[in-house]
């Protein structure tokens, strides 16, 4: 699978103190974006710039509730190098959502190395 990356032109400054960076409140500048529709399946994988998602007032996660949302995270160790939250385990919890509201299935595998290399 090709993605496509987009860097950002405006790259936020890092937190001077990691120890205190809060759940919820320091964001990546980048996001990943990947369309499904039934003709392609998944496809136009691609890491843009962080910015608001837009989202169609019929989405079922408005009117139903169903929607899954998983993230990785980035810490950095007592050695000073930066670790991802384990990208098997991410994959296995989101797959177990998706199952539980009967999505169909991302094959997260597919992504991982262009994550992990960004």
């Amino acid at each position: 699978m090709d993605i496509r990356v987009e860097l950002t032109k405006t790259p936020k400054a890092k937190p001077t103190d990691e120890s205190n960076l809060g759940f919820g409140h320091v964001f990546t500048d980048h996001m990943f974006i990947m369309n499904y529709d039934k003709g392609q399946g998944w496809h136009d994988a691609r890491i843009v710039p962080y910015a608001p998602l837009e989202l169609s007032p019929a989405a079922m996660c408005l009117h139903y509730a169903q929607e899954v949302f998983e993230g990785l995270k980035a810490y950095r160790t007592a050695e000073g190098s930066v670790r991802c939250s384990d990208l098997k385990k991410t994959s296995k919890d989101l797959t177990f959502q998706m199952k539980d509201l009967l999505f169909l299935r991302l094959m997260l595998t597919s992504v991982s190395r262009p994550l992990t290399n960004l």
